[in-house]
């Protein structure tokens, strides 16, 4: 055997290595984000984690937002955490996990974790003592929503973004979108 083919045996070996390691590694990544899934379905969300399962299921999302295949998993997982990050998670780095996701979200034209995630992210910069970001996060949200039949979530934006204006001190531009907000949950019949 030359020393030409044993460089090309080689190579084919390394690639063909490397594919089954590829996919070895996006599946146990797409099952470690199961995992976490069917973890937290378990705990009510209005319960508490541990740090170490916080960290866990933020390290299975990093890990799996590289896997196209992972994206509705990664929708449901981060679905199942946000309630746990927003109240005792470290928020800079959901805060940024969840730019990430809106971002991904308007390219895949994922229109429902679009809105989710700008939801998501305008409660927790508002938490975070950031109104300015916030009322820019459910802006966005409010510049698609308005286009839909969806009532219920154009009353939820309008009446974030009146609270948002009220702690302002615009109180003439709250009181006109919490009425907004009002009437429409009144059509709702809430």
């Amino acid at each position: 055997m030359s020393v030409g083919t044993c460089c090309t045996n080689w190579r084919v070996l390394l690639l063909h290595v490397n594919r089954t390691l590829s996919f070895s590694v996006e599946n146990f990544i797409i099952a470690n984000v199961q995992y976490w899934i069917d973890y937290l379905q378990q705990i009510p969300s209005d319960g508490a984690l541990s740090e170490a399962a916080l960290e866990g299921a933020a390290r299975a999302l990093d890990a799996a937002v590289a896997i196209p295949e992972a994206w509705s998993l990664i929708c449901t997982l981060t679905t199942l955490l946000h309630p746990f990050m927003e109240r005792q998670g470290p928020w800079t780095g959901w805060d940024t996990f969840l730019h990430y996701l809106v971002d991904c979200a308007q390219q895949q034209a994922d229109l429902e974790t679009y809105m989710a995630s700008l939801m998501r992210l305008g409660c927790l910069q508002c938490r975070r003592g950031n109104p300015q970001a916030a009322i820019i996060s459910f802006r966005r949200a409010w510049r698609f929503y308005r286009h839909t039949d969806e009532q219920f979530w154009q009353a939820i934006i309008l009446s974030n973004l009146g609270d948002l204006y009220c702690a302002y001190g615009d109180f003439w531009r709250a009181k006109v979108l919490c009425d907004k907000a009002r009437a429409l949950f009144e059509i709702l019949g809430d």
